[in-house]
């Protein structure tokens, strides 16, 4: 009987053992699903050994990169690499802009506009609003996606404006470059 009340105790305790395992390996570290990288060569290695996303230079944007990031695919420490996001500020005209490059396995939801332009037979979107501009485009099931944000109080004149579109398109331009190589 003793022999037989040892084997219950052993295998409740493996089963709280297991449990326990289980909790610390599910339980949510990152609850934005992102994980900051310590560098630019960190997050390209990383990114792009785990992943088919190819990651573009820090020089994409006339910016300052403020910020790199891990996308994760989940909040647990199970969670695998899916994409990455590069955050950063630019100036142009005595207005400062927040930007960011993004990148993640998302797919396009609703219906897209007629493409803004068409580079190696790769749709570019853009989406503008006041105080808004954002392009995306999607190359092997990843869906690149540059933002620029700026005050929505401030109108910008069309040169600026237009300098804006053009660093926008220079960078879709870029990123295609980058995965057809």
């Amino acid at each position: 009987m003793k022999k037989a009340a040892k084997i219950v105790l052993l295998v409740v305790l493996l089963a709280m053992v297991g449990v326990i395992v289980y909790a610390v390996m599910v339980w949510p570290v990152n609850p934005t699903r992102m994980k900051p990288a310590k560098s630019y060569e960190q997050l390209r290695d990383t990114v792009e050994k785990k992943t088919d996303i190819r990651v573009p230079g820090e020089k994409l944007l006339p910016w300052t990169v403020t910020e790199r990031q891990l996308r994760m695919d989940g909040p647990s420490r199970l969670a695998k690499v899916s994409g990455f996001a590069i955050s950063g500020t630019m100036e142009r005209g005595g207005v400062a802009f927040n930007a960011e490059v993004s990148v993640g396995v998302t797919g396009v939801v609703g219906d897209l506009p007629s493409p803004w332009d068409v580079y190696r037979y790769v749709p570019v979107y853009l989406f503008r609003n006041q105080g808004f501009y954002m392009a995306q485009l999607c190359i092997d099931g990843s869906e690149y996606i540059i933002q620029l944000y700026y005050p929505e109080n401030v109108t910008l004149p069309e040169e600026d404006a237009a300098y804006v579109e053009d660093a926008l398109r220079t960078a879709c331009h870029v990123i295609i470059d980058l995965n057809e190589a």
